[in-house]
Parts: structure tokens; C-alpha cells; sequence
């Protein structure tokens, strides 16, 4: 009796320690959108930081083949309102990682349901987070 209510304490303190299921995020920067939930690659976000920011502790991100921009920029997460010197401009973007997620790159362009990680190819389908706004980053840059 004693060892059965000991399990029962144990298999209790497991459960509600360690989560169950992490959230799986898709990112596609081709024809995602950012209204969407990002649970499905046929709902994918579009920004890699939305997905971020959807995402909690021990959560994946799964990003598509592609170049990703930041879209947080530092002055909406560290300026002073009415600071005059406060950053704003392009240049003052970052992607902004506050929790323990996991990020995973080398899915194709145009992924299906079906790629898990044995499918992922970082050499092939590569996803460079490029501060260059200017449009002209490539694979080759």
C-alpha cells in the first residue's frame, strides 16, 4: 500500500511538473500570413517574430526556406515614451528571443504536412536572418 501511494505521488509530480505537448509553429516567408495561427504549414505565420512571440516555454518554431527580417524594433520594447533619441528606423530591428523555444530551419520552400525531421536539409533550404533591408540578401549573400 505504502509503494502504491509513493507511485501515485511520483507519476502526480511528473505530470504536473513536465508539459505534456509542446505547440508546434510553422513559418513560411512565401505565403504565410500573420493572422493565421501558425499550427499548420497551411496556416503559417509569415514573420519568424510572430511566431516567436506565439510561442512558450519548450514550444518548436518549424521556418520555411527563405531570408527573415526582424520586425521588432528596440523602441518598442526598450524606449522611453517622449525620449527624443529613442530608435525607431529599420536599422534598430531585432528579433527578440525572451523564452526557451526551439528554432528549426532546412524546410523546403513550399513544405507539406508531412516533413518532420529527418526530411530538414539546412544546406538546401536555408534561412538566413538578414538585418539588410534593402531587399538585395540571397542565399549567396
Amino acid at each position: 500500500m505504502k509503494r502504491t501511494i509513493v507511485n501515485l505521488v511520483m507519476c502526480t509530480l511528473c505530470v504536473c511538473t513536465f508539459p505534456a505537448f509542446a505547440t508546434r509553429y510553422h513559418v513560411n516567408i512565401h505565403n504565410g500570413d500573420d493572422a493565421n495561427d501558425g499550427l499548420l504549414w497551411s496556416t503559417a505565420f509569415k514573420n519568424l517574430q510572430t511566431a516567436i512571440d506565439a510561442a512558450e516555454t519548450g514550444d518548436e518554431i518549424w521556418i520555411a526556406a527563405g531570408v527573415y527580417h526582424p520586425t521588432k524594433k528596440i523602441a518598442d520594447v526598450y524606449g522611453s515614451p517622449g525620449f527624443e533619441t529613442t530608435p525607431t528606423g529599420d536599422r534598430h530591428r531585432s528579433f527578440l528571443i525572451r523564452k526557451n523555444i526551439a528554432l528549426y530551419g532546412g524546410v523546403p520552400e513550399n513544405p507539406s504536412g508531412a516533413t518532420g525531421m529527418g526530411r530538414r536539409n539546412w544546406r538546401d533550404h536555408q534561412n538566413p536572418l538578414s538585418g539588410g533591408f534593402v531587399g538585395n540578401d540571397g542565399h549567396n549573400f
